[in-house]
């Protein structure tokens, strides 16, 4: 069974109107252009606000009811009243008309059966949309109605001026966390145990572990400003210093506040610059702020990188676990701040 996505909306509050604006926003709120996937938004409130948006990828036939009851218990966990479904697929059904119809039903079922209202359950297929539940020629033609991703502008705007940016698939997603530089690695790792052995007494006293949150609040401060280039010398102290527990910890005070963006940019460089054995705290750092702003396809990515790096790294299996659980961003800022 694939690991679904756990999302809810980013800072911005943007209205989103009938199935167009929906559509056409999907890729904003996920932060790439699904594929052969079943997207879930879940409303809460009395102005049906998004509280949760989820996506998996499409099950076998075999596996569509089970893959329903999940998705529905992530709906409960975030206490939604109402959901919209998109089913998003280019592959055609064998006997025509929509594709995956029992899909369709089975999650409908499933949200009755939780008292869980379906505001729409949509089938985009081939940059066009229809309702399974409307045969209204005047609503949803028999063609369907295409994409306009135009429908989504204020949300794009928005994710703009966040710095959010929409990723062609998940695949370029993950991408955004490669490691950059062409230094050998050999050379790579010698730096950074050099830098370790050098740090090592400083960071022992706690006098010496709050001057370099001091100097990574300097940059994060900076950078809130106006971002800007990471030093070599800071990337490869900084990632040295994230190692020690105590450092890392400190560093979730910038979870929420005004350095929280700027805070995020620095952890994705860190990510970037670390050598092996180093990824673990900048990219579960990353991974909490995603997670904390709602955005846990990104969450779950930079957690999977951490432990790709460190099988086992105790905080990046906390946020992995959480979200295969299905708890909400509230959850993980609470944990994040009695570990702080």
């Amino acid at each position: 069974m694939p690991h679904p996505s756990t999302d809810t909306p980013a800072r911005s509050r943007v209205r989103l109107g009938g199935p167009d604006d929906i559509v056409a926003a999907i890729p904003h709120l996920l932060g790439f252009h699904p594929r052969e996937s079943v997207v879930l938004l879940g409303l809460r409130g009395r102005r049906d606000r998004v509280c949760l948006s989820l996506r998996v990828d499409l099950p076998d036939p075999d596996h569509e009811s089970a893959l329903a009851a999940m998705v529905t218990a992530h709906l409960r966990n975030a206490r939604a009243r109402a959901a919209i479904v998109l089913v998003v697929t280019d592959v055609p059904a064998a006997g025509g008309g929509l594709p995956r119809r029992s899909l369709a039903k089975a999650l409908r079922s499933a949200l009755t059966a939780a008292r869980i209202g379906s505001r729409d359950v949509l089938c985009v297929h081939r940059q066009r949309w229809w309702s399974y539940g409307c045969e209204r020629a005047e609503c949803c033609p028999r063609e369907g109605r295409p994409v306009r991703p135009e429908a989504a502008s204020v949300l794009a705007a928005a994710s703009v001026a966040e710095g959010r940016v929409v990723h062609a698939d998940r695949d370029a997603l993950i991408r955004v966390l490669a490691p950059i530089g062409q230094d050998d690695e050999a050379d790579r790792c010698r730096l950074f145990a050099d830098t370790a052995g050098r740090q090592r007494a400083a960071l022992s006293s706690t006098a010496g572990r709050r001057a370099m949150v001091a100097r990574i609040e300097a940059v994060v401060r900076a950078w809130a400003d106006r971002p800007g280039d990471l030093g070599a010398d800071d990337a490869v102290a900084f990632c040295v210093a994230l190692a020690r527990l105590e450092v890392r910890d400190d560093c979730l005070r910038w979870l929420d506040g005004p350095l929280a963006d700027a805070a995020e940019g620095l952890w994705l460089a860190l990510v970037r610059a670390a050598a092996p054995g180093y990824t673990p705290a900048p990219a579960t750092l990353l991974a909490l702020h995603a997670y904390g702003r709602g955005d846990g396809t990104f969450a779950r990515i930079c957690a999977e990188r951490a432990l790709s790096d460190t099988p086992g790294y105790p905080m990046a299996a906390l946020v992995h676990e959480a979200l295969d659980r299905g708890l909400p961003p509230a959850a993980i800022r609470e944990l994040a701040a009695w570990m702080e």
